[in-house]
């Protein structure tokens, strides 16, 4: 009888559903997304390019919630290297260099 009732403990402790609380708690944020510009990317392949980058790049920093690259058409220029970039062109739009 003694070996039953150890038995039947055993089983019912086994049997018994354990069950956890995950709390996350969020203690900072970004209030403001710095803007950013995604200047396009230049083909130089032969045939059509295969993916835009600069859509790929672009969304990648958006959904990182630190930026807010701003729309190709807004920019004030295209530069292909730092030393083409118009830093007064970009801050007469309000971007600021970083």
């Amino acid at each position: 009888m003694y070996k039953i009732c150890i038995l039947l403990v055993t089983l019912l402790t086994f049997n018994l559903k354990s069950f956890a609380a995950l709390e996350i708690v969020i203690t900072e944020g970004v209030d403001t997304s710095r803007p950013i510009g995604v200047v396009p990317f230049k083909w130089i392949g032969s045939g059509v390019m295969p993916e835009n980058l600069t859509d790929v790049i672009a969304n990648d920093l958006r959904r990182s919630g630190k930026f807010n690259p701003i729309d190709a058409s807004s920019m004030p220029q295209y530069p292909n290297s730092a030393q083409n970039v118009d830093f007064s062109a970009w801050a007469s739009k309000g971007l600021k260099p970083c």
